[in-house]
């Protein structure tokens, strides 16, 4: 085996594992995520405990950042930043303090879906 050949295996399988993670990242990730959402994701109410205009707008709707609290059966859970689209008419229904309905993964707590929410 001449070293051309052996540099052109390890290329072909670095060039291989490449296009699978770039894969994953950009497409099954989030497939994965909202199939085990759909699956065994639980249904529960939360409050609105950080709600922030981003100024950014997509096809017609604002973007905003919301943070979210939440009990599970075992814990309290504070959310990271969530990213969720609203249209004008839709932003008085999330203020802070007020309640909204989550689907989590309780395998996955950062897994989790606002209700009726474009996210």
């Amino acid at each position: 085996m001449t070293i051309s050949k052996l540099l052109f295996i390890i290329f072909a399988l670095w060039f291989t594992l490449f296009l699978a993670y770039f894969w994953w990242k950009v497409a099954l990730k989030g497939w994965v995520y909202k199939f085990f959402l759909y699956r065994r994701g639980i249904v529960t109410t939360a409050e609105i405990t950080y709600f922030l205009d981003s100024l950014i707008k997509v096809q017609y709707r604002a973007m905003f950042y919301v943070k979210l609290k939440f009990h599970t059966a075992t814990q309290e859970v504070n959310t990271d930043n969530i990213k969720i689209f609203l249209s004008k008419n839709e932003i008085h229904r999330y203020r802070v303090g007020q309640k909204v309905k989550i689907k989590y993964d309780p395998k996955n707590l950062k897994n989790i879906s606002i209700i009726g929410v474009i996210t």
